[in-house]
């Protein structure tokens, strides 16, 4: 398929562009990738059928109600990187695959009963959160995952792969030498593309970037089971302390 000529030097050609639906490069992915996308609708929708009432649990108090917060981002993220993906913006949606990934992270240290080491502190980690405080940004939270590791004691079927994901990313969502390849033509031509397009040369790598978010849309299901008796306990926890303080009143 022939690939059409943009002259960005014209504003009209840039308008063009901005408001293009990239229907040419979704047919070409459409064609060679239904099969990934029926695979990732199928991971993610266990995610979106437990929501509402994990939600509705979570609704409680600041603490529960960041951790269901940030699960929605991460669903909102994958979605939207998976989306991102089929239209050949392999750059950005590693961007927001990497976000769904600290949204993961923030969700099961928001979700802790206890206090987390963060930088050379024992801290409540949803308190730095919801205090927007800098120790808790959301480009810390994989390292912070991993360094409370132990102490999070996460036992879900997933946490080791989840573990190996962390730093994925980087390499792909960061300016640097990945980036701009995945912006070539890695054939002959060499053409360097503006917006997305479909290269042959990229096939295993698409499908690679496909099944990590299959993987990681499974694993934000078992987040979900992991994290909701959390969340439920500390409602109940918190309804306790108000019915106490009501009787003591």
């Amino acid at each position: 398929m022939t690939v059409p000529v943009v002259d960005f030097s014209k504003p009209d050609a840039v308008i063009h562009e901005l408001f293009d639906p990239d229907d040419r490069v979704r047919t070409q992915f459409k064609n060679r990738f239904s099969e990934q996308a029926i695979m990732f609708s199928e991971a993610i929708a266990p995610a979106f059928a437990r929501f509402p009432n994990f939600s509705d649990d979570g609704q409680h108090c600041i603490q529960t109600a960041l951790v269901c917060g940030f699960v929605h981002g991460v669903l909102d993220d994958l979605v939207t990187s998976m989306k991102l993906l089929l239209t050949g913006k392999v750059t950005v949606a590693g961007n927001l695959f990497r976000q769904a990934i600290e949204g993961i992270c923030m969700a099961t240290m928001c979700g802790y009963q206890g206090t987390l080491l963060i930088g050379e502190k024992d801290c409540d980690y949803w308190e730095l959160v919801a205090k927007n405080a800098k120790e808790a940004e959301g480009h810390l939270a994989a390292k912070q995952l991993a360094k409370n590791w132990n102490r999070l004691g996460l036992n879900f079927e997933a946490a080791e792969q989840l573990k190996g994901t962390l730093s994925l990313y980087n390499k792909h969502s960061h300016a640097g030498t990945v980036a701009m390849a995945y912006r070539m033509e890695l054939g002959p031509n060499g053409l360097i593309y503006i917006g997305g397009h479909f290269d042959e040369a990229k096939v295993e790598g698409y499908v690679a970037e496909f099944l990590q978010r299959v993987e990681l849309a499974k694993i934000v299901v078992q987040v979900i089971d992991s994290v909701w008796p959390c969340i439920r306990a500390i409602r109940e926890k918190d309804r306790g302390a108000s019915n106490d303080s009501s009787v003591a009143s």
